[in-house]
């Protein structure tokens, strides 16, 4: 089990002084209570750190990324929030293996061939 707020602690010190955070703030909300999960907070982090990369990276200067979470029963969702909505096609193909909406290779992994 790890603290809901230990994930979000890891998260706010990588991005503590990273250079997509000059001029944007970065808003990290804890959470209320002692919540804790049962997940491999490595992979947690890392799902997260690309969530809050896309963004920093979407995000005017001047702008503000907040992180927060949302309780739902026996589930917590983590949610990452600016103020440039996604485009619509793009929404409909996030999910999918190597989406990316840059021009060169994303940030994710290079398809296998």
């Amino acid at each position: 089990m790890v603290l809901v707020d230990s994930i979000l602690n890891d998260l706010a010190e990588t991005f503590e002084g990273h250079p997509l955070c000059v001029g944007v703030k970065l808003n990290i909300s804890k959470t209320k209570d002692s919540s804790t999960l049962v997940t491999d907070p490595n992979l947690v982090n890392r799902i997260l750190i690309n969530m809050v990369t896309n963004a920093l990276e979407a995000t005017e200067p001047g702008g503000t990324v907040r992180v927060f979470t949302e309780p739902g029963g026996n589930t917590i969702t983590f949610c990452v929030w600016n103020s440039k909505p996604i485009h619509q096609e793009h929404a409909l193909k996030i999910f999918t293996r190597n989406f990316t909406t840059k021009e060169q290779l994303g940030h994710g992994l290079a398809p296998i061939r």
